[in-house]
């Protein structure tokens, strides 16, 4: 007999974060609770940081080490890390430049701060949506060498997505960006993806027999399916999404989660 695991993206998926006000539902908490008490484990796969993560992960109830920064860290319910992959900022600081001057948005997680290059409406919603708070970076620190986990762009992706295209192919090899929500453009090393994180976990469990099930939304999410041994989209997902899931929930949001929970359950 198998054991199974859960593995869910947030927003978007485990509960609709842009409408105000929002939060895991109670009934979503208590089907988690009764799938774990039959042996199973549940846990998130995030593009969110530690910072705007992790009490919601103690909120689900997740039993295993979770992915964060779309697969550049894995951390368990304390935070502590069990895998991480960063990289300089100085290496990609020309491209953020450029995008910037396209009216970009630019976030960077740095020792447990989040910093903007500049304070904009778009940060302002950003900091609402995740219930955090982001500080402007000090110049003097783009002449340190400080490294990321991963870069997130806020704007107009599309724009972005072209100017990356036009990048030295010396860079594209070593980067990668994924869409995370419609103006979400995610910076981070090239063999990095929620996927790749998936496998590491899957490794530190060490669980034999171990099925696992993955659900999201978004296109960040692809490898992250790809990899599960059954893969899910909840109903609100991106078309994208649906067309390489092997399934698609007929319910929305975090109850489209709850179907998964009960079909395996």
């Amino acid at each position: 007999m198998s054991t199974k695991m859960i593995v869910s993206d947030l927003d978007g998926t485990l509960f609709n974060s842009d409408c105000e006000g929002y939060g895991v539902s109670k009934e979503l908490i208590s089907y988690i609770k009764k799938f774990k008490e039959k042996g199973n484990m549940f846990t998130i796969a995030t593009g969110r940081p530690i910072e705007t993560s992790i009490e919601v992960a103690k909120e689900v109830g997740i039993n295993a080490p979770y992915i964060t920064y779309n697969g550049a860290k894995i951390v368990d319910i304390n935070g502590e890390k069990i895998y991480s992959e960063r990289f300089l900022i100085k290496e990609i600081l020309f491209f953020l430049r450029e995008v910037e001057k396209f009216g970009a948005s630019i976030i960077l997680y740095v020792n447990g701060k989040i910093l903007c290059f500049k304070y904009t409406q778009r940060i302002s919603v950003y900091e609402k949506k995740e219930i955090t708070k982001c500080e402007e970076i000090d110049e003097a620190l783009f002449d340190t060498d400080i490294r990321v986990n991963k870069v997130l762009v806020i704007g107009d992706v599309e724009k972005y997505e072209e100017m990356w295209n036009d990048l030295d192919i010396s860079i594209k090899d070593k980067f990668r960006y994924v869409i995370s929500e419609d103006d979400y453009f995610e910076i981070v090393q090239s063999n990095i993806s929620k996927g790749s994180a998936l496998k590491v976990l899957k490794n530190h469990l060490n669980i034999e027999n171990l099925e696992i099930i993955a659900v999201g939304n978004h296109m960040n999410d692809k490898e992250l399916l790809e990899v599960a041994d059954v893969g899910f989209a909840v109903n609100n997902a991106v078309g994208g999404l649906k067309d390489i899931a092997d399934y698609t929930t007929k319910e929305e949001y975090e109850n489209g989660v709850i179907e998964i929970i009960k079909k395996f359950m």
